[in-house]
């Protein structure tokens, strides 16, 4: 089985885009001549690099890509109107409408004759920049880039759109009130809150969780001592004791610098008892937890029931354990079957995130982050727990070779598996210290008006402030330009809520859905909301202005302009360029194997030698199933003449004056793993030079050989080129 998901989004390939192997059923033969192909593997491994490998995020995003969301205070309906009333007619009537339009084909139906399609393909995929008209995409592709103009005048094309999106912005401006308008202050800086203590907070102790089955529950809220009560009310209590460098939160949760925590084997026995025991167990269960990985670049366990239970951190995979009776684990797994989040998915991230770890005897091991499913599927499926050992012991913060780093903010253990909208349930309750902070805001915006905000300590050196949502019978006013000061103190920097411009519409209303993050300071604090528009008052605020910045490079290192494959792409790469699927066993099991041993990070610097083995490996096993597998083995090399699989060496690679049969398999290679026309590439005949002089070194130390040494030779020169540099650097 694979942990690869339906539409996942492909890696592109070596020298040029490629598409994901599908899955197939392979059946591999045993290979001979492994230690002798394995050497000519590694032997041609540092070929120079070719083309340029893209995959992620674009290195160089479009700043004008869009952004400034329309002054809201208007309903969508609204806004289609006034946009059908200004930019639409000139989008949807010129040379626009032919291509940007579903009939039309072109992504983008920003000129489709339905207006409200129109103006959502605009607005959701930022092609209009409200706060910055002239920076819209829209715009901008006809005054920079001379894009679709419909008169020989493209200035005079693009001015007609700008134009429009005023007139549309005016619009909007005139129905939901001025953003700008209204009555200064005055005294600058005084259209300000009143000041609220952190201490004056009301707790909110967020939805309602699911909770049935749960035999085990810390919300680790002690901030001082050693150990995490318990408070499940299952006896007995599963008391957890911090050990050294282990330490409680502020904000509740517990911090692993290295150390661990852990409970008592007796106290342990409770999740055997209503789990594994073989009368009274339900053969079910689920882990929960809210946790702050340090980082991506750790190997070690969060949550550890002994060898039964493991919650493991791979870089940015969840590596998920449990032992049980199902059929086919490998006996050196010691009787645990294993579920690895998909690598490219990078499931895990060093933020807060909501991890469920569910298991039943039908479906085996799934995987919940921030309550949606990571569609991993186990391989094993289920089976009873009776093999669970009755002295296990939870530990927490376990394994590697440091312990694992970062905090765990909340624990539950059920025994039962939770479904998704129980999953979902839990992860919309929070987590958390989490006080609501209540700021009068009557003196501007009207008798008993408020604005409410959610406040969290993320660490120890910083708040976070949400959902602030503004109480007020005085509808129709506008808010503009929140800051946040502590202390009576305002950053300039942060202030998430700078850039808020909303017209209220209903006694209650959430004005932004973005959070701020200010600084924790010692000692006592009181919070402050500043304001640039408020009702009909205006405290209009000069933007910081910042020195420029000057860089001097002296001195400086200049980094290499290639760099490597990480051990995700290695993969991917390698099973797109042969077409093998990555779930293929014997390809799936060398991958789990060396993963840890393959690159890490691009940057070649870090290369050695080991890696390099790593690679060789992989790549054997691929080209083992790519020749073994005839169909697929016709695709990739008998375009041509055919190759004689089955002859003896001597006669498959012949070299005479007539023909060079050699090049029946170093064509291939070279034509479809580094690929030909390419700007940054090597000269492809040293390259096949390269391999023929291999493919010659093995036939002649062949004597004798049949038709599997050929194709044994085959496979060596095979995986020489795949591991080489030539498809490895980028």
């Amino acid at each position: 089985m694979t942990n690869q998901k339906i539409g996942s989004t492909p890696l592109e390939g070596t020298c040029g885009d490629l598409t994901m192997a599908r899955k197939r059923n392979r059946f591999r033969p045993g290979v001979l001549g492994t230690s002798r192909i394995l050497f000519a593997a590694i032997s041609l491994a540092l070929l120079t690099a070719c083309g340029d490998f893209t995959g992620g995020d674009d290195p160089n995003p479009d700043p004008l890509a869009g952004g400034g969301s329309a002054p809201s205070g208007v309903s969508e309906a609204e806004q289609i109107q006034f946009f059908s009333q200004t930019l639409w007619p000139v989008l949807n009537g010129n040379t626009c409408g032919s291509c940007h339009s579903v009939a039309g084909g072109r992504p983008f139906a920003l000129a489709d004759p339905d207006a409200a399609l129109a103006y959502r393909t605009l607005v959701n995929n930022s092609k209009i920049n409200f706060g910055s008209p002239s920076a819209s995409r829209v715009y901008v592709q006809v005054a920079s880039n001379s894009h679709n103009c419909w008169t020989n005048d493209c200035q005079a094309d693009a001015a007609m759109i700008l134009q429009q999106i005023n007139a549309w912005i005016a619009l909007i401006e005139t129905a939901g009130g001025s953003s700008t308008g209204g009555q200064a202050v005055g005294q600058q800086g005084t259209l300000l809150s009143d000041q609220v203590a952190a201490t004056n907070g009301v707790e909110d102790v967020g939805g309602e969780r699911f909770d049935t089955n749960r035999i085990a529950f810390w919300r680790f809220d002690e901030k001082t001592g050693t150990v995490a009560r318990d408070t499940s009310g299952v006896a007995p209590a599963m008391d957890i004791t911090l050990g050294m460098d282990t330490v409680f939160m502020d904000s509740y949760g517990v911090d692993f610098s290295a150390g661990t925590a852990s409970a008592s084997t007796a106290a342990s026995r409770k999740l055997y008892d209503h789990i594994a025991d073989p009368t009274f167990g339900t053969a079910q269960y689920s882990i929960e937890m809210w946790v702050v990985p340090a980082n991506t670049n750790q190997m070690a366990d969060m949550f550890r029931y002994s060898n039964d239970i493991r919650v493991r951190q791979r870089l940015y995979q969840y590596d998920l354990r449990n032992r049980s009776t199902a059929p086919g684990i490998p006996a050196g797994n010691g009787g645990s079957a294993q579920l690895l989040t998909y690598d490219q998915d990078r499931d895990l991230q060093a933020g807060m995130q909501h991890m469920v770890m569910t298991y039943d005897r039908f479906n085996g091991m799934r995987i919940y982050v921030n309550g949606v499913s990571t569609g991993d599927v186990d391989a094993f499926t289920g089976g009873q727990l009776w093999n669970w050992a009755t002295n296990s012991r939870l530990t927490l913060g376990n394994g590697g070779d440091t312990g694992w780093f970062g905090q765990i903010r909340m624990l539950a253990i059920y025994k039962a598996a939770l479904k998704q909208e129980e999953v979902l349930q839990n992860f919309r309750a929070g987590v958390g210290l989490r006080l609501t902070l209540s700021f009068d805001v009557s003196q501007f915006a009207g008798t008993g008006s408020r604005i409410e905000m959610s406040l969290s300590q993320l660490d120890d050196q910083s708040y976070l402030l949400c959902q602030p949502t503004i109480i007020t019978s005085n509808v129709g006013i506008r808010v503009r330009g929140v800051r946040v000061r502590v202390n009576g103190t305002e950053s300039p920097v942060g202030q998430a809520f700078s850039r808020l411009n909303t017209v209220v519409t209903s006694p209650r209303q959430q004005i932004s859905s973005q959070c701020t993050m200010v600084e924790n300071l010692p000692g006592p604090e009181t919070f402050q909301l500043a304001f640039e528009g408020l009702g009909q008052w205006l405290d209009p605020v000069t933007p910081t202005s910042w020195p420029p910045i000057v860089y001097d490079y002296t001195g400086a290192e200049v980094l290499p302009t290639n760099g490597i494959r990480d051990f995700a792409r290695v993969n991917e790469t390698m099973s797109v360029v042969t077409n093998v699927p990555t779930d293929v066993a014997t390809v799936e099991a060398t991958f789990t194997n060396v993963m840890q041993q393959l690159p890490g990070a691009a940057d070649l610097r870090t290369f050695v030698s080991s890696q390099q083995v790593g690679i060789a490996k992989l790549a054997l096993d691929y080209c083992s199933e790519l020749v073994d597998d005839a169909v697929e083995r016709d695709l990739f090399f008998d375009q041509g003449p055919v190759f004689e699989w089955n002859a003896a060496p001597a006669a498959a690679f012949l070299n005479n004056v007539t023909e060079d049969k050699r090049l029946r398999i170093t064509g291939p290679l070279v034509d479809k793993m580094m690929g030909v026309g390419l700007a940054v590439q090597p000269d492809p005949n040293v390259v096949e030079a390269r391999l023929l002089g291999l493919v010659d070194g093995l036939v002649a130390d062949c004597g004798s050989c049949d038709g599997l040494a050929t194709r044994n030779i085959v496979k060596g020169t095979c995986a020489a080129m795949l591991a080489s540099g030539t498809v490895q650097m980028h």
